[in-house]
């Protein structure tokens, strides 16, 4: 069967005054999807970069955790978290229990961290193309977003790039590891250069590193840092967006600092749920095997259609070398935004146009779907770009 009559059935309940394209803004937009859901078979899915979530190794964990008596590890959050959690955490990244901080997710994080370390008016560098979180959060703590443009095609950041915003009484820098969108990595040593510029300047570097460990290929103690703060989770990595589980990780003066800044407003995390993601943390090995095999096939289907869209001339930029995203330039298609509009009213795709991220151009790609409607789904984003 042809797309468009493939597609035929997704539109016939599609009013013309309800377009899914009614906003530029990603984190709307994929609400406004979400509540769509579940859209019909025939639509595909393009840009979902969470590793599907493993039911199954869940329930395994909280059947043994509450199967016959609660287990030890549900214990109260109030005062600093969940103590089995912060030392898993402290294990996992080889740095030290008053070096963990445990929040609710990235956002929360971020969050607390703002309202901690920033003050209305004040200037704070968020790159771009970025997740619009990110600078949303930003000024919801009432300062000033200053643009740090990670250049395409490698979207590097340099000292130089950091020194310059600095240079205009920036306070912080808020950037993404692995970059979102664009799935590229920032090296350890890259970040102690960017925060040894910071803090000449008396600022402060937060990296967002939700995606990071799939980058994290040799096992090693994170840097702790004078002025660097890294915010993760397990949402993105191990697919467990339902545990609420995040942390950040800094020197322990820092954390105590903002643990006092927010203790009138931010009262812990989910008891039960931190205590499921420290059983989590304590046996994460069949977890990471999910992660693993869920992301690797979903590489080769995705390496495979990027190279193909490229050699027809359709594409530029291909898979990064480790993550579960792509941020790839559309050729002939400056609005792919537009773009998006079509693909969906047309050919039953829902993508992710570059405008999202403040870079038009381009469109963001996911592995988060099931590798056989990944297939499906990039296929027929091939044949529609030779149409488009």
């Amino acid at each position: 069967m042809a797309d468009q009559e493939k597609a035929a059935s997704v539109f016939e309940a599609v009013r013309k005054d309800d377009p899914l394209y009614g906003t530029k803004a990603f984190t709307p937009w994929s609400r406004y999807l979400h509540s769509r859901m579940p859209l019909p078979a025939e639509a595909r899915i393009l840009f979902d970069s969470t590793v599907e979530e493993p039911l199954e190794q869940l329930a395994d964990v909280v059947r043994q955790a509450f199967h016959n008596e609660v287990s030890s590890r549900y214990q109260s959050v109030f005062a600093r978290g969940n103590a089995f959690l912060i030392a898993a955490l402290a294990r996992r990244y080889g740095v030290g229990e008053d070096e963990v901080l445990p929040t609710t997710g990235v956002v929360s994080g971020l969050r607390q961290v703002l309202f901690s370390l920033i003050k209305p008016g004040d200037k704070v560098a968020v790159e771009t193309p970025c997740f619009d979180v990110l600078p949303n959060m930003v000024k919801q703590a009432r300062a000033e977003v200053v643009p740090l443009v990670r250049q395409w095609p490698c979207f590097d950041i340099t000292a130089a790039s950091v020194e310059a915003v600095m240079a205009e009484g920036c306070r912080m820098v808020v950037i993404s590891h692995l970059h979102n969108p664009s799935g590229m990595p920032l090296s350890e040593s890259r970040l102690a250069e960017l925060e040894a510029v910071v803090r000449a300047h008396d600022g402060w570097l937060v990296v967002d590193e939700v995606y990071a460990d799939m980058a994290r290929v040799a096992a090693g103690p994170l840097q702790v840092l004078p002025r660097l703060i890294r915010l993760n989770s397990l949402s993105k990595v191990f697919g467990l967006h339902g545990l609420r589980c995040g942390w950040i990780t800094a020197e322990k003066d820092v954390l105590n600092h903002i643990v006092e800044t927010n203790s009138l407003s931010e009262f812990g995390p989910s008891k039960l749920s931190h205590s499921v993601a420290a059983l989590v943390l304590e046996q994460p090995e069949p977890f990471e095997a999910h992660s693993l095999r869920v992301i690797s096939r979903s590489r080769a289907v995705m390496e495979y259609h990027l190279a193909a869209m490229a050699a027809d001339g359709l594409i530029e930029g291909g898979l990064p070398a480790y993550g579960c995203m792509a941020f790839p330039r559309v050729v002939n298609h400056a609005d792919t935004l537009v773009l998006a509009e079509t693909l969906w009213r047309d050919h039953g795709l829902v993508s992710a146009p570059g405008e999202m991220f403040g870079l038009a151009g381009h469109m963001r790609l996911g592995l988060g779907s099931s590798v056989e409607a990944m297939d499906d789904g990039l296929a027929r984003l091939h044949r529609a770009l030779k149409t488009v």
